[in-house]
């Protein structure tokens, strides 16, 4: 026998998703025929499209069934509506079953020869009770059904006419008695809804019990199964609750919940909603009605992305505190108190960002052309320097609560892309290198790619590092969703540098960021101030940063 193989797992996947196909169309048939039958036709025709629908379902079942026995068989590849479907048939083999024997019933009062003698009712005797001899009970009718039953209140209902039949001796009369006095029952809203969404009518000839079963099933599938998985879950013992009292609302809860056929994506839903603590997202959960958890997750990371887009866009004076350059950085590493970040102090205003001191010309301040005793860069004072020591690009590993502002623009000039080698080495060793047109980003503290362009670039196999602990925002506001990062050499000329690069969606091209354009000398190391001034008359480092300065992608701290 050959091993199985995941190449056999698909086939077994695809026969499954052919046959559940031909199922939702054949269930179709049968609903369209459904609603055009008449009262007094014959269902025939319902009946064999009832028999098609099925042997079609028995067919997928077998399918199904054939995947989850699969050796390579995940949670994920079983299929969670087999037994919705499954319910579904069931009351619509229970609804063509009351169809028949209405018509028979029908066609056999039309062959009945009306009675020349109608029987003549039974003498009473003188007590006037001619079953006085019978122990007598108070036969209470069960509560009224009203329209908005659903089907918890209905199984409890259910004991009350129970209870009702056995005491009042229906079991002895005939069928339209019994049926009559469940009527009796019933609003007359809710008489509506079995008339005209059920399919039953007054004077039908199906057996009480078919009708109740009929209701039963279409309020089941009027409820969504994961709240009543979720509310499984969340059975606690109440204080002085009795271990009997609380079996009894496990098995009553797994009832509602259909326990016994459990899936994985309903067990990890039923989860999910209860740990949820949005009311509002919960709620928009519950109407969607998910088949798998992957779905419900989407769904919900999409609510969450929107809500925070929408906050970004609507209140931007939460983020007017974001430099526009490079990243808001916490003190996490250098302050062990934890203190939350302070945006800058409206003072700085009042001194020099260069020296320190009072207002004046840039021209007049002591600081110019001074080295950095911390990051020995030219033009400032180490009391005023922005930068953190110095790290390696690769084991870093930012703080949580920063924020990376992109500056991406809308240039599409040709003089303002490079064209530069990338390369990467996959988990065997591997290199892998392509050449990519890119845009220097003097306003961006990392480099960044779309995840198209990454896909382009025959990097698509490699395996990707989790994303940056940062979030990643673009000018307005709005989130950009990191797919990963990989560490890459770029290349320039003949320069090159090793980096991170993030793979982001939602953003088309390659951006170089500002350390990567100093690193590949295609910035002065000095950028964004002035390099110092020398005897050269030209200076090859000035015309280089005065080349990609103009682009205008970023709006570079002053």
């Amino acid at each position: 026998m050959d091993p199985p193989t995941p190449a056999g797992l698909n086939s077994l996947k695809a026969s499954r998703r052919a046959l559940k196909g031909k199922v939702t169309r054949l269930a179709g048939n049968f609903i369209t025929i459904k609603k055009d039958l008449i009262d007094e036709e014959d269902p025939s025709v319902l009946e064999m499209a009832l028999e098609d629908y099925t042997t079609a379902f028995a067919k997928y079942d077998a399918a199904a069934d054939a995947v989850e026995a699969h050796p390579l068989a995940e949670p994920v590849d079983l299929d969670n509506d087999v037994i919705r479907i499954l319910n579904t048939l069931r009351l619509d083999q229970l609804l063509t079953r009351g169809f028949r024997k209405d018509y028979d019933a029908q066609q056999v009062q039309a062959a009945a020869p009306a009675q020349a003698n109608p029987p003549q009712a039974q003498a009473l005797p003188a007590n006037g009770n001619v079953n006085d001899h019978a122990p007598r009970f108070n036969a209470k009718r069960p509560p009224t059904l009203e329209q908005d039953i659903d089907v918890r209140k209905f199984a409890g209902w259910t004991p009350h006419w129970d209870n009702y039949y056995y005491l009042a001796k229906l079991n002895s009369q005939p069928q339209r008695t019994q049926v009559a006095a469940f009527w009796e029952c019933c609003s007359p809203g809710f008489l509506k809804t079995i008339v005209h969404s059920i399919g039953i009518r007054h004077d039908t000839a199906r057996p009480v019990e078919d009708i109740i079963e009929a209701i039963r099933m279409h309020l089941r599938s009027l409820r969504n199964p994961h709240i009543d998985m979720k509310d499984l879950l969340s059975v606690t013992q109440q204080p002085g609750q009795k271990y009997t009292s609380l079996k009894n609302n496990f098995l009553q809860l797994a009832e509602y919940a259909e326990a016994q056929d459990v899936t994985y994506d309903r067990l990890m839903i039923g989860l999910l909603l209860k740990a949820i603590s949005n009311g509002e997202d919960k709620e928009k959960l519950v109407t969607q009605n998910h088949s798998t958890f992957d779905n419900a997750m989407t769904y919900l990371i999409g609510l969450e992305t929107a809500r925070e887009t929408s906050k970004a866009l609507t209140n931007p004076s939460k983020t007017a505190g974001i430099k526009e350059i490079n990243a808001t950085r916490s003190n996490y590493s250098h302050n062990k108190t934890n203190k939350p970040y302070k945006a800058p102090s409206a003072n700085n205003d009042k001194q020099c960002k260069w020296c320190g001191k009072s207002p004046h010309n840039r021209k007049e301040c002591p600081a110019d052309g001074k080295e950095c005793s911390k990051c020995k860069k030219i033009g400032h004072f180490a009391s005023v320097c922005q930068s953190s020591k110095s790290r390696n690009r690769f084991s870093e590993i930012k703080p949580l609560n920063s924020v990376l502002v992109l500056h991406m623009g809308s240039s599409n000039s040709s003089r303002h892309h490079l064209n530069v080698n990338v390369s990467a080495k996959e988990r065997n060793g591997t290199t892998v290198s392509a050449t990519i047109k890119s845009r220097p980003d003097s306003g961006a503290d990392i480099s960044v790619i779309g995840l198209r362009n990454f896909n382009e670039a025959n990097f698509g196999n490699l395996t990707m590092d989790p994303p940056l602990r940062d979030k990643i925002a673009a000018v307005d506001g709005s989130r950009i969703h990191q797919v990963g990062t990989f560490k890459a050499d770029i290349t320039v000329d003949g320069r090159h540098t090793k980096t991170t690069v993030v793979i982001c969606s939602g953003i088309s091209g390659f951006f170089i960021g500002l350390e990567d354009c100093k690193a590949l000398d295609i910035l002065s190391k000095h950028f964004p101030h002035p390099p110092p001034k020398t005897r050269t008359l030209f200076n090859v480092q000035t015309k280089k940063q005065e080349s990609y300065t103009e682009i205008g992608l970023i709006a570079h701290l002053a």
